[in-house]
């Protein structure tokens, strides 16, 4: 309760234990059901530390990871810089892991987690063409998807509103 009383909180230094909990947390939960999955499907950076966790235990041998990015803007890429990290408070080893999630004295948890994933993935294909730019280096393992958008995700009924709205110039899928 100390560390997760306030889920998103300013202190920096109160975030990054929250990070390093919910991993260790993930990890105990599924080896105390005794549950190997094929495939982790990690969902923004806050989760980075998953990856290390979970590649660094016999246990785990053979999974699988993609990594979901959400959010193409720097602020809302978790990193933490200076004096709100240590190494060693991360519970990973830092000479099989700092080169993935720390770099000139940044500790950049979506570089992590685009690194030691399988795959990435974007939400949308507009997405993934601006995360690709963000990451050149990663460009190869980032893919889009749709997320909730557009005609696939509607029913024929819905569809059909909304396109005849559209025609009358009130919106729809073609312009919003």
């Amino acid at each position: 309760p100390a560390i997760l009383d306030i889920l998103y909180t300013e202190s920096r230094r109160k975030r990054l234990l929250q990070e390093v909990l919910f991993p260790k947390a993930v990890v105990a939960k599924l080896k105390a059901m005794d549950f190997r999955p094929d495939i982790i499907w990690l969902q923004e950076s806050h989760t980075a530390l998953v990856l290390a966790l979970v590649r660094s235990d016999p246990f785990f041998a053979g999974t699988k990871f993609l990594f979901t990015i959400h959010t193409p803007e720097q602020s809302g890429m978790e990193r933490f810089y200076g004096e709100d990290w240590r190494f060693d408070t991360l519970g990973i080893d830092p000479a099989e892991y700092a080169m993935y999630y720390a770099k000139d004295g940044v500790l950049d948890f979506t570089r992590a987690a685009m690194s030691l994933a399988d795959r990435v993935n974007a939400v949308s294909q507009e997405h993934a063409e601006v995360t690709r730019k963000m990451f050149p280096e990663f460009e190869q393992k980032i893919f889009g998807i749709t997320n909730g958008s557009d005609e696939y995700w509607l029913s024929a009924e819905l569809l059909e509103a909304l396109n005849v709205a559209s025609a009358k110039g009130y919106g729809g899928p073609q312009n919003g």
